[in-house]
C-alpha cells in the first residue's frame, strides 16, 4: 500500500518516466489527460466555466464537471532540490 507521501513525491534520480513539471498557473486536467491553462475558473451547478484564448474565441466556455479530474489553482512551495515541500 502506498502512503500519501509516496503518491505525491517524484523521484527524479533515475526515473523510469521523466517527471512532469508542475504548472505554475491555473490548469484544468481532464479525465482524458488533457491539460488546459485557464483563466477565471468558476463552478456553476454541474459545469466548470473558464476562459482560454484559443477556445471559444477567448470568451468563456465550459466543460461538464464529470470531465474534470483536477482543477489546479497554483503550484505548491518547492524546496531547493525541486521536491515539493510538505505542508501542514
Amino acid at each position: 500500500m502506498r502512503t500519501s507521501r509516496a503518491a505525491t513525491s517524484c523521484h527524479c534520480g533515475k526515473p523510469a518516466y521523466p517527471c512532469l513539471r508542475l504548472p505554475e498557473e491555473a490548469h484544468l486536467i481532464l479525465v482524458n489527460g488533457d491539460r488546459i491553462p485557464v483563466d477565471a475558473p468558476r463552478l456553476v451547478e454541474e459545469r466548470l466555466h473558464f476562459r482560454h484564448p484559443d477556445l471559444a474565441g477567448g470568451k468563456e466556455t465550459q466543460v461538464p464537471l464529470s470531465a474534470v479530474s483536477v482543477l489546479w489553482l497554483n503550484a505548491p512551495r518547492q524546496r531547493r532540490s525541486g521536491a515539493i515541500a510538505a505542508t501542514g
